[in-house]
């Protein structure tokens, strides 16, 4: 793919925590001059856990004070301690932008990206960059409850929906709360604040506790099943379809961190693929995105969850199969001209995170050991753990992607840098398996 981007770019990197961001220094280094990674403070182990700012590639780092600031307060909270801390955020930012001259922001975190956005224009009269779209656009396609209203208008499948606080739930039989249910935040990533409900006493809880804040949550249908589907799309600022693809990823289903159904098989697009388009198109967005559905297991219908506006984890699939996500996405911003994708064919192909498979696996073995040992004791706790798949279903599972004859494996660039970035690699194992452990745990 040829286009015009200036190679003249000083960029800054300002979320290293997500896996993405990783995926953008490899992409970027070839056209910068300048890599520089901000790491917010969070606590003595920042450093080792921030595993994108220890990348060899990058040329400085500043660590700065936490930000401690999340979706749900930059689009809800306007007290003014939320405002104060939101400015602070970002003088933060353009003092290292002063000081090392940056004019490219690449952001690849929920969070930052709404910060961004908020104050666009601020940093666009300094000369800053930002390949992000404005803060009205990603509010009302970030918002998963407005989301599905705007999908249904699109005759996208999604499941059934309500504020937390829907006044029509009281008046629910209990027949319906018979199917798990999922409350989530209207604004939130990393599974993030989630809980499940199993039945209507289990929705009043819930309710007694944070009743107050009920309105920034939703109360969906829990879809069963272990297929996601990612829907992607780049639209030119006409909105125009640049390209798109469609990527599928399955797993023995375990109701933790999201991190967990990593294996991606690109596939056909659903046949409402062009509803997703226009959902995207319609709002006025310019860019990559990607709509994350799930297949119902006893309908087999896919229904969409959420949007997500930003580069993703898979971002680094996508560029080995031909399309250049990053740079691409900063030539449809600047409404640059760019040439068709020469896509490689990737129906024979499987793009897997094996170090991520290592520690989903390794914790899911140890906890079904410390249950056994359990019950073997007489302390049953099965009212309190969730369930997981049989021991031989995961064996399977992993024997069938690992030792496919008839599939290409091709592994995340986490894997295929182990002797390049050593200490990128490291870290994010480490920090990987702190998180998995973490969600068996519960």
């Amino acid at each position: 793919m040829k286009n015009n981007i200036n190679k003249n770019i000083n960029l800054l990197i300002i979320d290293p925590y997500v896996p993405q961001s990783y995926d953008i220094i490899l992409n970027m280094r070839i056209i910068c001059n300048k890599i520089v990674v901000m790491v917010p403070d969070l606590g003595k182990f920042s450093r080792i856990v921030a595993f994108a700012a220890n990348s060899r590639k990058v040329d400085k780092i500043y660590k700065i004070k936490n930000k401690n600031l999340f979706m749900l307060d930059v689009v809800f909270n306007e007290e003014s301690a939320v405002l104060t801390r939101e400015k602070a955020y970002v003088d933060q930012i353009l003092e290292i932008c002063k000081l090392e001259n940056i004019n490219l922001i690449y952001p690849s975190g929920d969070d930052e990206l709404l910060v961004l956005a908020k104050y666009k224009e601020e940093f666009e009269k300094k000369g800053i960059f930002l390949p992000v779209n404005s803060f009205e656009v990603l509010k009302n396609l970030m918002d998963k409850f407005n989301i599905i209203k705007l999908a249904l208008k699109e005759g996208i499948p999604c499941p059934e929906t309500y504020l937390a606080n829907d006044p029509i739930l009281k008046e629910k039989e209990d027949g319906w709360f018979k199917t798990v249910k999922i409350i989530k935040p209207r604004f939130g990533s990393a599974s993030r604040s989630i809980a499940f409900i199993k039945d209507a006493d289990g929705y009043k809880d819930w309710i007694l506790r944070y009743g107050k804040e009920a309105d920034r949550f939703i109360l969906q249908d829990f879809i069963p099943g272990d297929t996601m589907v990612y829907c992607r799309v780049y639209l030119r600022k006409n909105g125009e379809l640049f390209y798109s693809s469609c990527a599928k990823c399955q797993r023995p289903e375990m109701m933790i961190h999201q991190g967990c159904g990593l294996i991606l098989e690109y596939n056909p697009p659903p046949e409402f693929s062009r509803n997703i388009t226009a959902l995207f198109r319609n709002q006025g967005y310019v860019g990559y995105g990607h709509a994350q559905l799930k297949v119902d297991r006893n309908t087999g219908i896919a229904k969409l969850i959420e949007i997500n506006t930003r580069i993703s984890r898979g971002t680094w699939s996508e560029v080995a199969l031909g399309v250049d996500s990053p740079k691409t996405v900063l030539a449809l911003y600047k409404n640059e001209h760019l040439e068709g994708q020469k896509i490689k064919e990737a129906s024979r192909i499987i793009f897997v995170w094996p170090f991520q498979d290592w520690a989903i696996f390794s914790a899911y073995t140890i906890f079904l050991i410390l249950r056994k040992v359990r019950k073997l004791s007489g302390e049953d706790n099965s009212k309190n753990t969730k369930s997981f798949p049989g021991f031989k279903e995961m064996l399977r599972h992993y024997k069938h992607i690992y030792c496919n004859k008839d599939k290409k494996i091709i592994p995340d660039n986490y894997f295929r840098n182990f002797f390049l970035d050593p200490l990128v690699v490291c870290s994010y194992i480490i920090f990987f398996n702190y998180r998995i452990f973490k969600e068996f745990k519960k």
